[in-house]
């Protein structure tokens, strides 16, 4: 029971934290899921998350206030990924998400939670703005075991998203 993320080593208030470490520190860890992904013939997918309008909210509200939103994004992402997830900073407001789903509608879903709790975070440096954010999928079903295609992939797709006027999933 409880409350979602208020639990151990949880926060429920979004303040401080476990830090979102760099995507080129998350990457041996994924390199080694899938190398073993493919052994087992399990399907991991990349997920790639950014905060709709980032260049915007910088322009808007200033870039500590944009770099503030950013963190607290990157919190908000980390918190309602599964916790089977790596989760790794791509750039300022974009992260990549790596978890084993037999499914990619799986991913689709909690894809969908993370965007859903996204929506709840009220972002007290832009005036009461709610987040929302562009997502991209890639899985190793149809793209295979390779790192790089994988990233590529699923960059594409949230380009796909972004293209469909942002606060979207897409393959």
């Amino acid at each position: 029971g409880g409350r979602r993320g208020a639990g151990k080593g949880g926060r429920s208030d979004g303040a401080g934290g476990v830090a979102v470490p760099g995507a080129s520190a998350q990457r041996p860890l994924v390199e080694d899921w899938i190398e073993r992904a493919s052994f087992h013939d399990e399907q991991l997918v990349f997920t790639r998350v950014r905060l709709d309008e980032v260049e915007a909210i910088d322009l808007a509200f200033g870039r500590s206030a944009g770099a503030a939103i950013a963190e607290r994004f990157a919190d908000a992402v980390r918190r309602y990924s599964p916790p089977t997830a790596a989760v790794g900073l791509v750039a300022p407001g974009e992260l990549l998400v790596v978890a084993p789903f037999a499914r990619i509608a799986d991913a689709r879903r909690a894809a969908a939670a993370v965007q859903a709790g996204l929506g709840e975070q009220l972002v007290s440096e832009a005036e009461g703005i709610r987040l929302s954010s562009s997502i991209g999928l890639a899985g190793t079903d149809a793209i295979g075991y390779d790192y790089a295609r994988l990233l590529d992939a699923s960059g594409a797709a949230l380009e796909r998203a972004r293209a469909n006027g942002g606060d979207a999933i897409a393959e």
